[in-house]
């Protein structure tokens, strides 16, 4: 099943690195140069109280990095955002979800600080061809939405997959929804976006393969109770 995912925030002592997506111990330091040493750049010193950064009179205070004490890798923070990598504290997409998902997935996590609005469109792309690979056309999201609820869907995952309609909607032609100014909500569209793809793909995945590790002989008895159950329902 999906873990929860812990995106990281400032100042937090663990989370799941942008590095290497593992949910690990951080080491957070401030940078500090001083011109009176010969030192080329800046370096890092520990920062001594969570809350309260050192202060730093050669470089703004607001430049911190975090460590990994998983992967070692530095993460380089600005006024409380990521900088570098450049990346962005979403989850990492669902594993069932095709190749070209993926890529439309992280493409609109890379954008994220830089355009909420443009990374929402491309949500928005990525749930077309969600629909797709779960039943729809992967041509009209509003319509495909209706199949797959005739069909006969959980109501949390309708409403999920209208969210994520309409927010990208708004990416592609702001209206009422302001994305630029509250990018928290594309945010949730990453979530959404794996949750349909846990409830429609990954759920149904992990029960068929199990499943199918089921005793031949169980399978069969299956087989024909409900083969059974059909012949009494034609005769009835």
């Amino acid at each position: 099943m999906i873990k929860k995912h812990y995106p990281p925030e400032y100042l937090d002592q663990k989370f799941h690195c942008v590095r290497c997506n593992v949910y690990a111990k951080q080491f957070w330091s401030t940078l500090k140069t001083d011109y009176r040493t010969k030192s080329s750049g800046p370096i890092a010193v520990p920062v001594l109280k969570t809350k309260n950064p050192l202060r730093n009179t050669e470089l703004p205070e607001s430049y911190v990095v975090s460590k990994c004490d998983h992967c070692n890798e530095f993460t380089v923070w600005h006024d409380s955002k990521i900088i570098f990598p450049r990346s962005t504290s979403v989850e990492v997409p669902n594993e069932d979800l095709t190749e070209e998902i993926k890529v439309l997935y992280n493409e609109a996590a890379t954008i994220l600080n830089d355009s909420p609005r443009a990374a929402a469109a491309l949500l928005r792309l990525s749930l077309q061809l969600l629909l797709k690979e779960v039943g729809g056309k992967g041509r009209n999201i509003d319509a495909d939405i209706k199949v797959i609820v005739a069909n006969g869907i959980d109501p949390q995952i309708q409403k999920a997959m209208d969210i994520v309609r309409v927010f990208g909607n708004n990416g592609a032609h702001p209206g009422e929804i302001q994305l630029k100014e509250d990018p928290t909500l594309v945010k949730k569209m990453f979530e959404l976006i794996n949750f349909i793809a846990t409830k429609m793909i990954t759920s149904k995945r992990e029960i068929d393969d199990l499943f199918e590790s089921l005793p031949e002989g169980a399978k069969e008895a299956i087989n024909r109770r409900d083969n059974g159950a059909e012949t009494e329902k034609s005769n009835g």
